[in-house]
Formats: structure tokens, C-alpha cells, sequence
């Protein structure tokens, strides 16, 4: 089984045609997620970005006591946790 986790907080559902939106093209978003579970009740952890992304990585609730803050040596992400049972695993970004 493969497991791809899409983070992205420039755009918002309702502009996915996923997600009904019928005047923005995004195809191929709309082709992966035909073959992918989607989610329609996902809700934040913590906000803002930078926190929530601290949450969806190790799997705890950062808010209110993790702010802009890079991870901690002892923070195990989801990353290392896969890897450590035989998964590979990458991250793919765009930088600013």
C-alpha cells in the first residue's frame, strides 16, 4: 500500500474540483483523489500553520504550547515512525 500526504495551505477545498468546485480546473488533483480516500470532515489541531504541521508529523496536540519552533530532537515524526517499520519515505516540497 502506498500513503501520500498532500499538505498544502494556499488553496482552500472548495476551490477543487474534488470537492465540487466546477469552474477551477485542478485535473490532476481531481484524478488522484478519484483513486484516494478523501476526507470531508478534517479538522486543525492547532493553528497556525506552522503548529498544525508539528501535530500532523508526530501525532500530538501542540496547541498552545508549541509555536514557530523547529522540531525538537526528541520529536519522532510520522517519517521515522514508517521508516522504523520498513517504509520508505520523502518529503517533497516547493521552497519559498
Amino acid at each position: 500500500m502506498n500513503v501520500i500526504l498532500i499538505i498544502n495551505d494556499t488553496f482552500r477545498r472548495d476551490h477543487l474540483g474534488a470537492y465540487g468546485n466546477s469552474w477551477i480546473r485542478t485535473p490532476n488533483l481531481d484524478a488522484f483523489a478519484q483513486r484516494s480516500a478523501i476526507f470531508d470532515q478534517a479538522y486543525l489541531a492547532s493553528y497556525p500553520t506552522i503548529s498544525d504541521r508539528w501535530d500532523v508529523h508526530v501525532g500530538r496536540c501542540g496547541f498552545p504550547t508549541r509555536g514557530w519552533e523547529p522540531l525538537a530532537p526528541e520529536d519522532e515524526t510520522l517519517a521515522q515512525m514508517i521508516a522504523g517499520r520498513g517504509y520508505t519515505s520523502m518529503l517533497i516540497y516547493d521552497p519559498p
